[in-house]
């Protein structure tokens, strides 16, 4: 969106205050143009024309209070006509009362109906041109639609608090829910009581005591913002203050913690730092270097990334690095939609997997990933891409907006390779000409395409918008002349989705010792592969460390020989009998040559009998396991 204020306009109102062309699939399709024309139906409903202009700073005043359900403010906002217009509306929910509206002293007229806020303007602006308006407004914020405004008691105290993500803002202060529109600064003025501190975003410029019950706080924000990351937090909090320095610059670490929290929270706030670094380091600069980053406790048990300051109900690593993480993923570039969440959530939490490899090395992180793998799993019905905005549960979907998602992005890094992954999201974070901006999963794609070969669209098209993932039966065996045969078979969670474009990762332990990891890419179903080794192939581990959203299971063909196990008659149309003269046969597993399981048996037993007579006729696969290993044989069912 064009920015020219925020070139030239920047000093002038300091001085004033002193998925187009892509291979979509037709279901992404069609939910796009239905959640477009539910969109524009919603804001032709509300009369509310988010194309009217464009924001660029906002003057927030807040007298507020833990010990009062009332908020009385003034917003003043700074804006840039498009078109010819001649009114101006803003989102406010019908339980905040409008007291006035001005521009320069002069009152204006306005109508508050069905939460939409509109303005007559005093005339009709063209196309450009730069104005500004103040709305007062007071009322009980806590009755807001989304409770995004709080007031609750903690241990030793109050705690005033809001979180407007994604809808609430207007619960409690008019502005413009449009993600594809940041303002470029704002100051946030809180007044409150004595004995209280308020949070706010990026620097606090100014504390005075306006009389004897009453202080003001100023928070001055020199960076885009959308309005979901602006929050209050007011609290008899204790500060705890730490820094740290990146790219020669010392950044203030200043947390708002309650009073019973601080023994607690001085050790587990000691992974900040680090960990800011960390992310600094892989994905460019910390986007508020000249501001400061923070923590403010509320009583959630989760947190939320507001700008330059989280609101956190506990400092555990987990959730130090996750709301860190959306400094760059969620605030400095947000998704352009809710249906894109992921650019926000997703990566996320996979940058929080990052912060356990390159804290506490890769095994951590797999430990960490085998957690998030198996809630992966469990919403095998939809896809990570949002098809219901309307939900909040969809559309902040643990399994699927977070594990699965940050998942994905792992299994797009063993895809691409390190190198390729780390260039194209520092590229994402800092497109030119403005990084501050909002972004579509479409943006992100186009990255990953400028600096690898690899196929990503069609990896986004099967894992992004596709549903369920791989499962693979790996079948290996050394050959004479020195090489590793290996067939990789795929099948589907879910047979909505028949093939995963991706690679996938074998650990080899060979015989001499080492071992080396295989990085095999699958573009069918049913993929083999013949690769020389300077050893023979003593065992093979698949997916060892997690580095994809696969599942599978490794056999190993023997060479024919004396004592194999054997699985007779073949053809078979009925019963078949397994058969070992040695080894006992404790399961056999029946897959179809795509890698599908068709069914389990367990047995305890030297021979044992299957009946097969219900099955598809076909080539069968079965997986032979006994005490000491596992056979592979193949049967013509007929």
């Amino acid at each position: 969106m064009p920015r020219a204020f925020s070139q030239v306009g920047f000093f002038l109102f300091i001085f004033v205050l002193s998925i187009q062309g892509s291979a979509q699939s037709c279901a992404h399709l069609k939910s796009t143009i239905h959640q477009l024309r539910h969109q524009d139906q919603l804001r032709r409903n509300a009369n509310l024309d988010y194309q009217a202009y464009d924001l660029v700073y906002h003057r927030m005043v807040w007298e507020a209070s833990p010990n009062v359900f009332w908020l009385k403010g003034s917003v003043t906002s700074y804006f840039i006509i498009r078109g010819n217009q001649d009114e101006i509306s803003f989102n406010l929910r019908q339980h905040l009362g409008v007291d006035s509206v001005t521009m320069r002293g002069a009152g204006l007229s306005f109508q508050h109906n069905n939460d939409i806020l509109t303005i007559k303007l005093p005339k009709t602006y063209t196309d450009g041109e730069l104005d500004s308006l103040t709305v007062y407004y007071q009322g009980n914020p806590t009755q807001g639609k989304y409770r995004s405004y709080f007031i609750e008691n903690h241990k030793e105290g109050k705690v005033l608090a809001t979180q407007s993500e994604p809808y609430g803002a207007s619960d409690w202060w008019p502005c413009k829910e449009d993600l594809n529109d940041k303002f470029d600064s704002c100051d946030v003025f809180i007044i409150t009581d004595t004995g209280y501190l308020a949070g706010g975003p990026g620097s606090l410029k100014s504390q005075s005591l306006l009389n004897d019950t009453q202080i003001r706080y100023n928070w001055q924000h020199r960076y885009p913002s959308n309005f979901y990351l602006i929050a209050l937090a007011i609290s008899n909090y204790e500060v705890i203050e730490d820094s740290v320095v990146v790219r020669g610059v010392k950044i203030p670490l200043i947390n708002y913690v309650y009073p019973q929290s601080v023994s607690t929270a001085i050790p587990l706030l000691k992974a900040t730092a680090p960990v800011l670094q960390i992310f600094d380091s892989l994905f460019g600069e910390y986007p508020y270097l000249n501001e400061k980053y923070g923590h403010m406790q509320w009583n959630k048990n989760g947190g939320m990334e507001h700008a330059t300051m989280s609101s956190m109900g506990g400092y555990d690593f987990d959730l130090l690095s996750h709301e860190l993480a959306h400094q760059w993923f969620g605030n400095k570039v947000t998704c352009s939609s809710w249906q894109d969440i992921w650019i926000n959530e997703s990566f996320a939490t996979y940058l929080n997997s990052l912060a356990y490899e390159f804290v506490y090395g890769k095994d951590s992180m797999a430990k960490h990933l085998a957690k998030v793998f198996g809630i992966s799993k469990r919403n095998n019905e939809l896809p990570i891409y949002v098809t219901d905005t309307t939900s909040l549960g969809r559309i902040f979907n643990q399994q699927l907006s977070y594990n699965k998602g940050s998942m994905i992005l792992h299994t797009l890094r063993f895809y691409v390779g390190d190198s390729a992954f780390f260039e194209a999201c520092r590229n994402f974070l800092n497109e030119a000409p403005n990084a501050f901006r909002s972004a579509s999963t479409e943006n992100l794609v186009q990255h990953f395409e400028a600096v690898t070969d690899k196929d990503v669209r069609t990896f986004i098209n099967h894992f992004y918008y596709g549903v369920g993932y791989p499962i693979y039966l790996i079948r290996y065996q050394n050959l004479s002349n020195g090489l590793l045969r290996i067939e990789a078979a795929q099948s589907t969670s879910n047979g909505a989705t028949d093939f995963f474009h991706h690679s996938i990762p074998l650990l080899v332990k060979m015989q001499n010792g080492k071992d080396t990891l295989l990085n095999l890419e699958m573009n069918q179903n049913l993929e083999n592969f013949e690769i020389f080794l300077p050893s023979p192939a003593q065992e093979m581990l698949f997916n060892h460390q997690y580095q994809v959203m696969a599942a599978g299971s490794v056999v190993r063909v023997e060479d024919q020989g004396p004592n194999l196990v054997e699985a007779y008659p073949n053809p078979n149309g009925g019963i078949l009998t397994i058969e070992s003269n040695k080894e006992v046969v404790q399961r056999v597993y029946i897959y179809s040559t795509n890698g599908q399981l068709i069914e389990k048996v367990m047995f305890n037993s030297l021979k044992a009998e299957v009946d097969i007579a219900q099955l598809k006729a076909g080539m069968l696969i079965l997986v032979i396991e006994t005490e000491n290993g596992s056979y592979v044989k193949k049967i013509d069912k007929i």
